[in-house]
């Protein structure tokens, strides 16, 4: 069962306000057993643009599976006033070597589709959509990972008290 250390204080206090940075994130994973299991993955979308063109979805698609990538866990980020990246989602997912369909990370404002998309609209705040830190499994079993996936998300919500997927 995968388990991350407490947070520093620091970064406790942040999370009640969704305020923990992609720098927080990083520095916090470089302290865990996923030290050499994360990277930030490129979605191949312009800046402030939420949807793909089948070209750039294929793209972001083939990079995932390139990796390696299973089923894996990420973080999904919107943008904060100093226009840096802030962690609000964490979620799990599987490339196209376990889902057929690929990956279901989308970066939508519907309200009716979820807590961070109200909290989003709520908050006049913007996704950031250029990229997502993925999450590698370190299983290579294909059920297994599904799994470990679902563990990283759900404590990294809890560590972070970041939102559901």
């Amino acid at each position: 069962m995968v388990k991350f250390k407490n947070l520093s204080s620091n970064i406790a206090n942040k999370s009640e306000n969704y305020e923990i940075s992609k720098t927080d994130i990083i520095s916090y994973l470089d302290n865990s057993n996923y030290k050499d299991n994360y990277e930030e993955i490129t979605t191949y979308l312009e800046p402030g643009k939420i949807r793909w063109g089948r070209e750039k979805r294929k793209c972001f698609e083939q990079s995932i599976e390139n990796k390696g990538y299973m089923h894996f866990a990420y973080i999904k980020f919107y943008i904060g006033d100093n226009k840096e990246p802030y962690a609000l989602v964490a979620g799990k997912t599987g490339s196209r070597s376990v889902n057929t369909s690929g990956t279901d990370i989308y970066f939508s404002y519907n309200t009716k589709k979820g807590e961070s998309k109200e909290w989003l609209v709520k908050s006049n705040k913007k996704w950031h959509t250029t990229s997502v830190l993925a999450i590698k499994t370190f299983t290579t079993d294909k059920y297994d990972s599904r799994k470990e996936a679902f563990q990283i998300e759900k404590d990294i919500c809890r560590a972070f008290s970041l939102k559901e997927s």
